[in-house]
């Protein structure tokens, strides 16, 4: 690597050394790459669960010690969130998948949410580049997370739109969808949720109408309150 620094080099040795490592021995992958930078480790594991599939399909263990043991807690949430993304044999279907990978290993609550919440989004974001995709995409999540999460069915629907927005920007097609949510099937929840998720990403305007559909007027006003700016009080 013509240029680089002493340091920069070093990074990319232990970067090289801990990848087979990963899987035969995590707790040294661990040690060689405990001097780098968090933010090196989230890009280069970022890279890995996309480059090594086969690997991964076997064992994602040693992905996950290493995430755990060398991350704050967030960053490593949302870094095992993304191994919904790994396919397992011949298993085509997103939602199988993803209820393999939860069945083989033990996960904690905040990762089962981050790999949950990020295949949602994902599943409902490429949804839409389909004609009438998200119109099949939201009732393929619904049902899937009606079969493992009947109580929170609504409340996760909502924050994988919302979570869609923050990932790929203020898209119309999430706003249109949940401003529709009662033909979706969806209740109050999904809305709080997506809401909830998405802040102040949304902009006044939105937040107004959307709050204006809850039943709740209370919490609808909350909502409201905490979008408006000092200038528009």
């Amino acid at each position: 690597m013509r240029g680089a620094s002493k340091q920069q080099l070093e990074n990319e040795i232990r970067i090289g050394l801990s990848y087979g490592l990963v899987f035969s021995n995590p707790t040294e992958a661990v040690n060689i790459l405990r001097p780098l930078p968090p933010q090196t480790i989230i890009q280069e594991f970022d890279q890995l669960v996309r480059s090594v599939e086969p690997s991964l399909r076997k064992d994602a263990a040693g992905f996950i010690q290493v995430a755990r043991e060398l991350l704050p807690e967030k960053d490593a949430n949302e870094l095992i969130g993304k191994l919904h993304q790994i396919h397992y044999d011949h298993i085509d279907g997103r939602f199988d998948n993803v209820d393999m990978l939860l069945d083989r290993h033990e996960f904690s609550p905040a990762e089962t949410d981050a790999i949950i919440l990020q295949m949602g989004a994902n599943h409902l974001y490429q949804g839409m580049n389909f004609p009438g995709g998200l119109e099949k995409a939201i009732p393929e999540y619904k049902d899937w997370l009606a079969s493992r999460f009947p109580q929170e069915t609504d409340r996760r629907l909502g924050e994988a739109l919302g979570k869609w927005i923050v990932s790929w920007g203020n898209n119309e097609k999430a706003y249109e969808a949940i401003l529709n949510f009662r033909s979706f099937g969806m209740n109050d929840e999904a809305v709080i949720a997506f809401l909830n998720t998405t802040g102040l990403q949304l902009g006044e305007e939105k937040v107004e109408k959307l709050a204006d559909m809850l039943t709740d007027r209370e919490l609808a006003a909350r909502f409201i309150d905490q979008i408006k700016s000092p200038a528009t009080e």
